[in-house]
């Protein structure tokens, strides 16, 4: 039997949550699972969740609903998004792994867990592939399901290696993450108001850093205004 991670599940497992995100009606969309990269709230998780949501919340271990307040960056080719949300007292990250995994490495799959005891699902590296600097895409020899898409996928020292990826099918006996150094990476830009994959989630944008004292001026939030008649911040 594999151990768990040295920095033990049960603290870690407060770094992942559930996701809940919303259509133009407020109502449920689509339902999945996330995990805060810093203590800022900064987190990952599946493009796909989020693709045509206006609003969403995230449900944290202690079972506390908190806003998404902004997407920061999306690929919906790698069907990655990266997005920040209202915290909580102290926020529990994940460490990015600062190595990537190597082949035959151990690796282990931190579920989103409202109970103190969490235990990690095992799994071996088959194929490591570099899709940019400090970028990494892994084959696992692992069974994951719906319920496990977008958890992290853990070294043995507890640092976030990526977020798993929506499978084929539930009897697959391999798996596939995304790295989350190249989630942490995303950002939005001045070029990003033309980004289809970010034009089709309706929640607030970060701004690509053209901000005055008191406003504003990039374009997602002067669009924002036009279409919501609500001020930027």
């Amino acid at each position: 039997m594999h151990k768990q991670p040295q920095s033990g599940p049960t603290k870690l497992r407060k770094a992942v949550f559930s996701i809940v995100t919303y259509d133009k009606e407020n109502k449920i969309k689509n339902t999945g699972n996330g995990f805060y990269i810093n203590e800022n709230g900064t987190a990952l998780s599946d493009y796909t969740l989020f693709e045509g949501a206006e609003r969403a919340v995230i449900i944290n271990a202690d079972s506390k609903e908190l806003p998404v307040l902004r997407i920061l960056g999306a690929n919906s080719m790698y069907d990655i998004v990266k997005f920040n949300t209202e915290t909580d007292k102290k926020t529990i990250a994940l460490k990015s792994a600062s190595q990537p995994a190597s082949v035959g490495e151990t690796v282990y799959l931190l579920p989103y867990s409202t109970q103190k005891a969490a235990t990690c699902q095992t799994g071996t590296v088959t194929k490591v592939d570099t899709i940019g600097d400090k970028a990494y895409y892994y084959t696992l020899a692992m069974t994951t399901n719906e319920k496990t898409v977008s958890c992290p996928i853990m070294n043995a020292n507890g640092e976030v290696l990526g977020l798993i990826q929506k499978n084929a099918s539930d009897e697959a006996k391999e798996s596939y993450a995304i790295g989350a150094t190249y989630g942490a990476s995303l950002s939005i830009t001045a070029l990003s108001l033309n980004d289809m994959s970010l034009n089709k989630i309706g929640i607030k944008k970060d701004c690509p850093k053209q901000k005055t004292k008191h406003w504003c001026t990039c374009s997602w939030h002067l669009h924002n205004k036009i279409r919501t008649n609500i001020s930027p911040h």
